[in-house]
């Protein structure tokens, strides 16, 4: 097995770099009974961060991009863990929709993610813009 080295947090935030070192991901690459090698990337997520990592690593990068454009235009900020309101005066960021909107559940698939955001689901296969 060849192992990718990890990705350096230089020049990351502090709170950036934390968020890294607490992942838990493999990024490697095998070759299968047909001689032909695969990359694989292993990636472990809490159960409440899943939709978020879940549409994240299944997005292309222009998709991933656009949606975190988009959710900015929303005052928010969505990342493979979660979505957050991005507050202009100072207060602390909440979570969304468990903070904001309390009683509303917690987003349990790529389609409640899309939801919060207003943007209709697409298969990933069509997310590779």
């Amino acid at each position: 097995m060849i192992r990718r080295p990890p990705r350096s947090t230089q020049g990351v935030s502090s709170a950036a770099s934390d968020v890294y070192k607490r992942q838990a991901r493999h990024f490697g690459v095998f070759r299968g009974t047909s001689g032909r090698w695969r990359r694989v990337d292993l990636i472990v997520a809490a159960h409440l961060e899943w939709p978020f990592a879940l549409l994240s690593w299944t997005g292309g990068k222009v998709y991933n991009r656009l949606l975190r454009l988009h959710a900015n235009k929303m005052d928010a900020s969505l990342s493979a863990h979660c979505l957050m309101t991005v507050p202009r005066d100072g207060t602390d960021a909440k979570l969304i929709p468990l903070e904001t909107h309390p009683g509303t559940p917690w987003p349990r698939t790529e389609e409640d993610v899309l939801r919060l955001l207003g943007v209709p689901w697409l298969p990933p296969h069509l997310r590779d813009v």
